[in-house]
């Protein structure tokens, strides 16, 4: 047992020493009441809130010169009933215009929005989508386009669109445009 006793002192004492309780409190205690610059890269999963809207990201950084936001992975951007979620986002906090680009799916109110990069004012929920596709719910109607701008709450513009109310990749009918203007409940 001696023997055993004195191998085990041998060993402790070729590691370096644990710092003491005190300075460990110290090194929390700095940690929270000093937290990084505004500048500083977020921690993944982080939320960063702007009045009512909320975003969320695996990847999350801001830079404090533009004030803007850059986001990756499994991006979501929410307040109520409209919710973005894409691969990747740039939020600006001054002009509130959020930059998407992949796997878009964009909900406003019952308005499902999905393409492959969308440019959208939050606050006014104006935008442009490209290569997408827009269901209105309330007329259960479909809206495909190569871009397609939101000009209000319920006009489009759209560019080369396709516009019907099947759900069929090949629908039984369909209105087709170089340029379609379409006012939802309204006229095209």
């Amino acid at each position: 047992l001696k023997s055993h006793f004195m191998t085990d002192c041998r060993l402790a004492n070729r590691f370096p020493s644990l710092p003491s309780p005190a300075w460990i409190l110290f090194l929390i205690s700095l940690c929270v009441l000093c937290p990084g610059s505004p500048g500083a890269q977020a921690l993944p999963g982080d939320i960063i809130e702007n009045g009512a809207w909320r975003l969320t990201a695996d990847q999350l950084s801001y830079d404090q010169t533009t004030n803007e936001y850059a986001a990756s992975g499994d991006v979501v951007i929410s307040r109520e009933a409209s919710r973005l979620r894409a691969d990747h986002v740039r939020f600006n906090r001054d002009t509130m215009v959020a930059r998407a680009t992949g796997n878009i799916h964009f909900i406003t109110g019952d308005d499902n929005l999905v393409g492959d990069r969308l440019i959208v004012d939050l606050e006014t929920g104006t935008g442009t989508l490209y290569e997408g596709l827009v269901f209105i719910r309330e007329n259960h109607f479909f809206i495909r386009g190569d871009r397609i701008l939101k000009t209000g709450e319920a006009t489009y513009r759209v560019e080369n669109a396709g516009l019907t109310a099947c759900e069929q990749d090949m629908p039984d009918w369909r209105i087709t445009g170089r340029e379609v203007n379409v006012t939802v409940g309204g006229y095209g």
